[in-house]
């Protein structure tokens, strides 16, 4: 008996550790191809990025969604509409650096300006000072579900939308030297070797 009970507390406590599966966005329904979750994790908006590089998903690291168009956004939007748990959720988005001027904090995009924005009525506003990280408004039924507002810091909210992609990231420019030095060495090696 005593067996018994130690195997449901272990069947119960595996279970509350599962999360979402991921969704893809479909290169057949107009899509990017990219895969989708909402980490229902409570979060300060300048830690979101790291936590979401702390996911993975099909050997793929995870970053903070980083959304370029309206189709995009309405595909985040309903995902996330349909985490009941998850109202306001982070993406990838700041003006830390110079006010007013967002661009990605995450993923292939990062440092690059953002370029599309579905603001809410009156925002960015940066009210009271330091509203720098975005935050979708996602609740279904809702006129203003899909908006964006800039936020405060040490606001903490209830999730954060993850996007992984197989896109290959840009080299880092510190590191080629380092490349270079490698290949040059190597080829020295072999005019030895020869």
């Amino acid at each position: 008996m005593k067996l018994s009970f130690a195997f449901a507390g272990l069947l119960l406590a595996s279970a509350t550790a599962v999360q979402a599966i991921p969704v893809q966005w479909t290169v057949a329904s107009g899509g990017n191809g990219h895969w989708y979750d909402v980490a229902m994790t409570r979060t300060l908006g300048q830690d979101a990025p790291t936590h979401a590089l702390n996911q993975s998903f099909m050997g793929m690291t995870g970053y903070l969604a980083t959304i370029t168009s309206a189709g995009e956004n309405a595909f985040v939007q309903a995902l996330v509409e349909g985490q009941s748990a998850v109202t306001n959720p982070w993406i990838s988005g700041s003006d830390a650096a110079q006010e007013g001027t967002f661009v990605y904090n995450s993923g292939p995009e990062a440092g690059q300006l953002m370029t599309y924005g579905n603001w809410h009525p009156g925002e960015p506003n940066d009210a009271g000072g330091g509203e720098d990280y975005v935050q979708m408004y996602a609740r279904a039924g809702q006129w203003y579900s899909g908006n964006w507002n800039d936020l405060f810091n040490t606001a903490y909210l209830d999730g954060y939308v993850v996007e992984y992609s197989s896109v290959a990231t840009v080299p880092v420019p510190a590191t080629l030297p380092l490349l270079a030095t490698g290949l040059g060495l190597l080829a020295l090696r072999r005019r030895k070797a020869a």
